[in-house]
């Protein structure tokens, strides 16, 4: 169980100290690339292997990936991982896509991109969603918003 799930349920402080000896203390991108989950690795997967004759990754490009065979969820999360590779983080450079995130810069906020895909929002709204953003690594997101 995640450490922070067990404070929230109120767990001893002695049960998650001994969780916390099995840990190994990971920055935010290298905990994303470890934890990544298997679908979401074989759709990386895919990215790594796919050359786009578009270039840069456009909504057109979108077009494309309805050849791969995925669900319409699955072919937005490969887009998506496109996206943020094809731009990588802003602030530093990152371009691994397990590790890059969605920032929304003016708080302007509908829903998080992901539980957009995973909620089967129309296509068109997730493109919009994903426009309101630029693309931070983990580490950056979260000192963006320590600021």
């Amino acid at each position: 169980m995640a450490i922070n799930k067990m404070v929230l349920y109120g767990y001893s402080k002695s049960r998650i100290r001994a969780e916390i000896e099995k840990c190994e203390l990971l920055c935010a991108n290298c905990h994303a690339r470890f934890h990544r989950t298997k679908p979401g690795e074989e759709i990386l997967s895919t990215v790594g292997e796919m050359d786009l004759s578009s270039g840069k990754v456009t909504e057109e490009t979108l077009g494309e990936l309805e050849e791969v065979g995925y669900t319409k969820a699955d072919r937005l999360r490969l887009w998506t991982s496109l996206y943020k590779r094809d731009r990588g983080c802003q602030s530093c450079g990152e371009s691994d896509p397990s590790s890059l995130q969605f920032h929304h810069e003016n708080g302007d906020k509908t829903r998080g991109v992901g539980a957009m895909i995973s909620d089967s929002y129309p296509t068109e709204e997730v493109l919009a969603e994903v426009k309101k953003c630029t693309v931070l690594c983990a580490n950056c997101h979260r000192k963006t918003h320590r600021r």
